[in-house]
């Protein structure tokens, strides 16, 4: 896991520290499945995946979604589309 990515409601008063912390842990751990989390929604998560995450770890998106399963339909399909 590579946290926090952004910041995130789901843990208030942190910081998120964005998608350079998945670029260095890449570089320093080229061999290791990365996985985003920290305030990953529809809108940045492909940038979590550009960066060099394999996959995200997804709270607040669909806790706070008025259709939880379409969001996390649609998030699974923005990452295996990616």
């Amino acid at each position: 896991m590579v946290r926090p990515v952004f910041a995130t409601s789901s843990k208030p008063g942190t910081s998120g520290k964005g998608t350079e912390l998945i670029r260095l842990t890449r570089r320093r751990c080229p061999k290791y499945p990365l996985v985003a989390l920290g305030g990953i929604h529809r809108s940045n998560a492909e940038s979590a995946i550009q960066a060099g995450a394999i996959g995200v770890a997804v709270v607040s998106a669909i806790m706070t979604s008025i259709d939880p399963y379409r969001e996390a339909q649609v998030l699974r399909e923005m990452i295996e589309n990616g």
